[in-house]
């Protein structure tokens, strides 16, 4: 809900004289949403209201609820193999090509020899030296 002093006024009052609206073109609008609408709704049904009071009268009388309905689904269609398509679509250019359609061989990529970042001998990280070392390098200094 808004108060009035959240709202600001637009300026454009629906069938005012000069504001810019064309009344024959709101009469069309007007004329299009009435025709696109309906007053006779019997041809509509709550379905879901229907299972929900079904479900509570159910449960109130203390009996299994009914299991959902599927009648509204769709028979399901055919099942497509992801992975068939393209290798029949690479059969088939293959073909076109003149190429040999067969299987082709598999061979096992060499693997690479992972490289790890060494460290340069003897550096020791700041966190891992220890007060005593620099101790000895203040007395060996002195």
């Amino acid at each position: 809900m808004r108060v009035p002093s959240a709202t600001r006024q637009c300026g454009v009052a629906v069938g005012g004289g000069g504001d810019g609206l064309d009344r024959g073109g709101l009469g069309e609008a007007l004329q299009l949403v009435d025709s696109m609408t309906t007053d006779d709704i019997s041809g509509y049904q709550d379905e879901y209201r229907q299972a929900l009071e079904a479900l509570i009268e159910a449960k109130a009388e203390g009996r299994q609820p009914p299991n959902p309905s599927t009648e509204a689904e769709e028979p399901g269609g055919k099942a497509v193999d992801l992975m068939a398509a393209p290798q029949e679509s690479v059969r088939k250019a293959q073909a076109a090509r003149g190429e040999d359609a067969g299987d082709a061989e598999v061979h096992e990529m060499p693997t690479a020899k992972k490289k790890t970042a060494g460290k340069a001998a003897g550096k020791v990280p700041r966190r891992a030296r220890s007060s005593r070392g620099t101790e000895r390098r203040r007395l060996s200094t002195a």
